[in-house]
């Protein structure tokens, strides 16, 4: 695979840089293989690409080319001086295949788009990797990125959404993405499918920006309208722990503290754009309602860690080619010295790319897309070559005593966040947990028997209906008053021991709490009555053969139901207690299903 990159200049240098393409190929006697063209612009005048594309048929009759404007493009691994950067990719093998598609890709379009890929993909059982460039890449398509999780679990996807110049300022203007297939065409996305059995694609993202503090829920969220964060208004979120400036250096800041959430198992950050005078915060894609995520912060120091784990990565699949979809705010972040992010991967192999709006990528099988992220393909035709590769030398300022603090600062609010976690967690345990017996306490357990009722009752015929059990030590007073109390809490405990050896062995499918006194309740989610009953009586006979030294054998008695659609909370737990009744009436140490 060889590749060719410039800025467009005037028509004239660019017919020249054509012409010595043609003379490469024709020397290398790869002229008639595929050729691939990709043409990225900074502006939204399409009338600035027009000459461009004219030429490329000229020269190339034929060859698929596919182009989007953005936030600047990047070229041999450094971000491009001028409006127009084309980059021309020969295959040397002559079975590797390229092909364009560009279809319609709105919120409206997005399922209808994504059985239209699905269907071209299928047609053609060569293809490997699917490039997207598309004009939503600051909105998120559910629809389309969850239909796509049915490609064949070998093909990559990956890619960018356009970027606007003048995004930064809240006045985005059209974005332009165009191809072979199709032209130029609003609401849209070009598909470059390239396969072919000896050619080979690697992906990968990465961040650099770490997670901060304690974990927020967006409770209200709507398309990218994040509303609510732990039920306070979005906008508190930056205020109260950043202090930052609501004016128009709000973005400029927000773009050094994303909110990281997590889809799929991948972390994804989402950029903040702008606010609302009600609190709420605009996001650079979807959020997801009932989401957890932190504050990040962008971290130069583990950005380039970041890097040299991507070179290394990159070393060992040894690319012929790199492409780059990295996001403008890190363009932002960096300002000046971003090439200082891009321009290693250069000395893997030739490097262009485009700053994004957003960065598609399948992870495990979903399609995510991803903010403040950078997208990398490295792709080759047959087997990889030895590779040598030093890593990036960061400058000693990286490593100043500001930068130390910093991260000095960072590891203090993440351990500090990390206890408060736990003294949370075991506060939460406290309040839901009976001391003595280590079960659920009453109220615990009653919440937890309502709303396994709740879920019942709203999907009867796919819920299975829950069992409750009602259970008491027989003549437990007496065990107190001739023996002592120790040897009834020891009896207690013992009992509970019996329930908690039960739960370790059946999961969530049965809760346990200690009712009151010497009475527990159990409920049962993974049971029908019947098994329920034989349960319950394996139980009761367990305790039973217990043999304590203090007090000899005891007895229990149990009372079995199953909720009905029509039961209430109250209706459910007096019916097991009606069948605990019955159990005592009938001589004890039984259990009675009702």
């Amino acid at each position: 695979m060889k590749q060719f990159q410039t800025e467009y200049r005037d028509e004239g240098s660019f017919s020249g840089w054509l012409r010595e393409i043609q003379r490469c190929c024709e020397l290398w006697g790869i002229l008639g293989n595929e050729k691939l063209f990709h043409i990225y612009t900074d502006s939204s005048d399409y009338g600035l690409v027009e000459p461009v594309v004219a030429l490329i048929r000229q020269h190339f009759p034929g060859a698929p080319y596919a182009g989007i404007s953005g936030h600047g493009a990047i070229i041999h691994g450094a971000t491009a001086a001028r409006h127009i950067v084309v980059v021309s990719t020969v295959y040397e093998r002559p079975d590797s295949r390229v092909e364009v598609v560009q279809l319609p890709l709105t919120y409206a379009t997005q399922e209808a788009s994504a059985d239209a890929l699905l269907a071209a993909v299928k047609a053609r059982p060569w293809v490997k990797s699917i490039e997207m460039l598309t004009t939503v890449g600051g909105v998120n398509m559910p629809l389309f990125c969850r239909k796509l999780a049915v490609l064949p679990k070998g093909v990559q996807f990956y890619g960018g959404g356009a970027l606007a110049t003048d995004v930064y300022d809240g006045h985005a203007v059209e974005n332009l993405v165009f191809s072979s297939a199709a032209g130029r065409s609003p609401g849209s996305a070009a598909f470059v499918l390239r396969g072919g059995a000896g050619l080979h694609i690697h992906t990968r993202y990465l961040t650099g920006w770490r997670r901060l503090g304690m974990p927020f829920t967006a409770t209200s969220a709507r398309g990218n309208v994040l509303a609510e964060l732990n039920g306070k208004p979005a906008l508190e979120l930056y205020r109260h722990y950043l202090n930052m400036p609501l004016d128009e250096r709000f973005f400029e800041l927000a773009v050094v503290f994303p909110i990281c959430f997590e889809r799929d198992g991948v972390p994804c950050l989402r950029a903040t754009t702008s606010f609302r005078e009600d609190g709420a915060l605009i996001m650079g894609a979807d959020i997801e309602e009932g989401s957890v995520g932190n504050i990040a912060y962008g971290d130069p120091v583990q950005i380039m860690k970041r890097i040299n784990e991507s070179l290394a990565a990159l070393q060992d699949f040894a690319p012929d080619v790199i492409q780059l979809f990295s996001c403008g705010s890190r363009q932002f972040f960096w300002g000046p010295d971003v090439d200082r992010e891009t321009l290693p991967f250069n000395s893997i192999a030739p490097t262009s790319g485009f700053y994004t709006s957003g960065e598609f990528l399948r992870s495990n099988r979903e399609v995510l897309l991803h903010n403040v992220t950078m997208v990398i393909a490295g792709m080759r035709e047959g087997d990889a070559a030895t590779m040598a590769h030093a890593p990036v030398q960061m400058d000693e300022e990286d490593l100043s005593r500001p930068n130390m603090i910093n991260n000095c600062l960072t590891t203090f609010i993440n351990k500090a966040a990390e206890e408060l976690k736990e003294a949370n967690e075991k506060l939460f345990e406290m309040a839901v947990t009976d001391g003595l017996t280590g079960l659920y306490n009453h109220t615990e357990i009653e919440r937890r028997v309502r709303s396994a009722l709740d879920e019942y009752r709203l999907a009867p015929q796919t819920t299975r209906p829950p069992v409750v059990v009602m259970l008491d030590l027989d003549f437990f007073k007496s065990i107190n008053d001739a023996h002592g109390h120790q040897e009834g809490d020891a009896v207690l405990r013992a009992v509970s021991g019996l329930f908690r050896q039960a739960r370790a062995q059946r999961g969530e499918a049965l809760c346990v709490g200690r009712w009151g006194g010497e009475e527990f309740m159990c409920l049962i989610r993974d049971m029908g009555l019947d098994e329920a009953g034989k349960f319950v009586e394996a139980l009761r006979e367990d305790f039973a053969g217990i043999d304590f030294p203090g007090s000899g054998r005891h007895t229990l008695s149990a009372g079995v139901t199953r909720a009905a659609p029509q039961d209430t909370t109250v209706s459910l737990i007096g019916r097991a207690d009606k069948a605990l009744y019955r159990a005592k009436e009938q001589g004890r140490n039984r259990s009675v299903v009702l």
